[in-house]
């Protein structure tokens, strides 16, 4: 019941707690205490602000009524296409020409669909599943199940390049994938990791043997373009080997037209990564997961003080987390935070700040159309370095074209939580354009007073 007070406006998943606490024991407990009343009524807001602004009131949903798939199939495609991150493009090897003579697709399911991540999050389309493998997952094996959406890449590279020889390989046998790539013209592996929710990845390496299988197949082929179905970060010990890497994450019930697309060029890639890809396991704060050294059987010895609860000290990073936490440390990652290539370029510059609004131009300078996405970072306050993504903003642009970008920058971002409340000390607040957390423009200074505040 607590929970409703520290900030819980539902209680999702009740069916796995000891109570529907958020049900007549809630209800009871604002009758009585005015601190809960107060919380219900803004909870009850928030609930109700965003069924009438969704316009749920005016479309609700009616139990047997018809599903559209297809509206629905091409919804999940325009997220997908905005959302694909091209990582790697050396010798400009993408995007692909339609008039290509042969091509080698290899691994990642990619004859039958695309990825996607477990959980209850997780969405089939009508027909099911393409593939579903069980596996077993968690000390205590509890059994899940690998899926993948009915969208096959494979067949989407099919369709846009239809004078070419394709061929396929699932990447079981590294040889039977190396001398498919070895005749080819272009070798596409599609490489694909599994995740769901209640359970941690051990390291970031690709599972299943799939890192050795991109390195064998790179040898082979200069031009091989890397497709990673991730649900994170991975490490990339075969990056320097290809030619091209995207990241297309679980990209759902369309994803195989959404990576073609990419491919091909008929979407420009605009999607920036939202984490930092590390180096290697060793940059993060901690290298080792908790737990991750208990044997089964347990044993007494295994579990800690206290019971069998796993002991995480947050106060190694703090609020830095994330690219935060690589900016104190000074580490360089594989890829930071914000990254993102395009087959396009761009410029930004002009940056002016009045308060809490920075104004700057974006400026297409190559000759695709394509989107942008601006961001605006905090770097020193009050005389203290940091690192903070205060700003952004998307902008599609056609060759030649600019656009003034304003943004408006939430007071929070530029202060800290402490003894319940907000604060902003006085002093100079340095910002600066960037094209990700790393590639930073020249500073631009303004002067804040010192200020404090509760939500």
């Amino acid at each position: 019941m607590e929970a409703a007070l520290n900030g819980l406006d539902q209680q999702s998943g009740s069916q796995l707690d000891k109570a529907v606490f958020f049900g007549d024991p809630l209800k009871q407990k604002a009758a009585s205490d005015r601190r809960y009343a107060v919380k219900l009524d803004d909870m009850n807001t928030r609930v109700l602000t965003a069924i009438y602004a969704a316009g749920l009131d005016k479309h609700p949903a009616s139990p047997g009524g018809k599903i559209d798939f297809a509206k629905n199939a091409a919804v999940a495609e325009e997220v997908a296409r905005a959302g694909i991150v091209l990582l790697r493009n050396e010798r400009s090897v993408l995007p692909l020409a339609a008039s290509a003579k042969s091509i080698a697709v290899i691994g990642g399911y990619a004859d039958r669909g695309v990825m996607s991540g477990g959980g209850s999050s997780q969405v089939q389309g009508e027909a099911g599943p393409a593939v579903t493998i069980p596996v077993a997952v968690g000390p205590s094996g509890s059994s899940a199940s690998q899926q993948y959406h009915r969208s096959s890449p494979l067949e989407a590279i099919k369709a846009l390049a239809p004078s070419a020889v394709i061929t396929f390989r699932d990447g079981r046998y590294i040889a039977d994938a190396v001398e498919q790539a070895r005749h080819a013209e272009v070798a596409i592996v599609f490489a694909t990791e599994w995740r769901t929710e209640g359970f941690d990845q051990p390291d970031l390496s690709l599972p299943d043997g799939q890192d050795e299988l991109i390195a064998a197949v790179a040898a082979a082929n200069p031009n091989t373009i890397v497709v990673l179905e991730t649900g994170g970060p991975v490490k990339m010990p075969w990056l320097g080997k290809t030619a091209a890497v995207i990241e297309a994450w679980y990209p759902g019930a369309r994803g195989g037209q959404a990576i073609a697309s990419v491919l091909f060029g008929q979407t420009n890639p605009a999607g920036r990564l939202p984490i930092t890809f590390p180096a290697s396991e060793e940059q993060l704060p901690r290298p080792k997961l908790d737990g991750s050294d208990w044997v089964e059987p347990y044993t007494a010895d295994d579990i800690p003080p206290g019971g069998d609860k796993l002991h995480a000290d947050y106060d190694i990073e703090g609020a830095d987390v994330g690219y935060r936490w690589f900016a104190r440390k000074a580490a360089k990652p594989l890829f930071p935070f914000g990254f993102g290539l395009s087959y396009t370029r761009f410029s930004a510059g002009g940056l002016a700040v009045k308060g809490r609004t920075a104004t700057f131009t974006v400026t297409n300078t190559g000759q695709r159309a394509g989107d942008e996405v601006a961001q605006l970072y905090l770097v020193s306050r009050a005389g203290q370095p940091t690192r903070r993504l205060v700003g952004f903003q998307r902008v599609t642009l056609e060759p030649g074209a600019s656009q003034q970008v304003t943004v408006t920058i939430d007071p929070r971002l530029l202060a800290d939580w402490k003894d319940n409340g907000w604060s902003m000390p006085a002093g100079d607040y340095g910002l600066a354009l960037g094209r990700d957390a790393e590639d930073l423009g020249s500073v631009v200074n303004v002067r804040m007073a010192a200020k404090t505040w509760s939500d």
